[in-house]
């Protein structure tokens, strides 16, 4: 028997001490790309729940009642085997793909919209005489454009965020060079 033959004869020893030919152990998830069997009535509730919004945990734990009583970790195996079901992959995909498109449909508001209500406020500030709505329009269409940068100073704390030994010496610094005496001495 040559040494390749040999190697590829594995032998399994059981529990029992008795010896036999290793079985390929097939990995391949229950479910194969050309499967063209509809879902069952489970996998279709799986489905539905992970496009309900439940995780994938909770997908299958409602559409298998009876996997309550599985171990944790077979539940979460189960269920990402399940979630990687073609069929039901295409289907939830699918389905947000729908809410994604109809939520930009609602929200369908944008910067031409903006711009287009702000040049409406413009006009009936001009037509009030309102300068001040007047600039307000132009100020919120430049924001809009990205050409207003807005440099606000911050006028509680001048000096920014300095550590407090920093602050008293420039404190002491401006009391000096406006002759004021900080010592306390009359």
């Amino acid at each position: 028997m040559s040494e390749r033959s040999k190697a590829s004869k594995s032998i399994l020893i059981d529990a029992a001490g008795k010896g036999g030919r290793k079985k390929p152990v097939d990995k391949t998830p229950y479910h194969k790309p050309s499967d063209t069997r509809p879902l069952t009535p489970a996998q279709l509730q799986f489905a539905l729940a992970l496009i309900a919004g439940a995780n994938q945990t909770e997908a299958y734990l409602k559409a298998f009642p009876a996997a309550q009583t599985y171990e944790r970790k077979m539940v979460w195996e189960k269920a990402s085997v399940l979630a990687k079901h073609p069929k039901i992959a295409a289907m939830v995909a699918q389905a947000q793909a729908e809410a994604v498109a109809a939520a930009q449909e609602e929200y369908k508001y944008g910067l031409k919209e903006a711009i287009a209500e702000i040049d409406e406020a413009k006009a009936f500030a001009i037509e009030n005489v309102n300068p001040s709505a007047v600039m307000k329009a132009v100020e919120l269409k430049t924001k809009l454009h990205g050409l207003h940068v807005e440099d606000r100073q911050n006028l509680r704390r001048p000096y920014g965020d300095l550590p407090e030994a920093a602050l008293v010496e420039q404190i002491r610094a401006k009391a000096k060079a406006l002759g004021i005496d900080l010592s306390g001495k009359a």
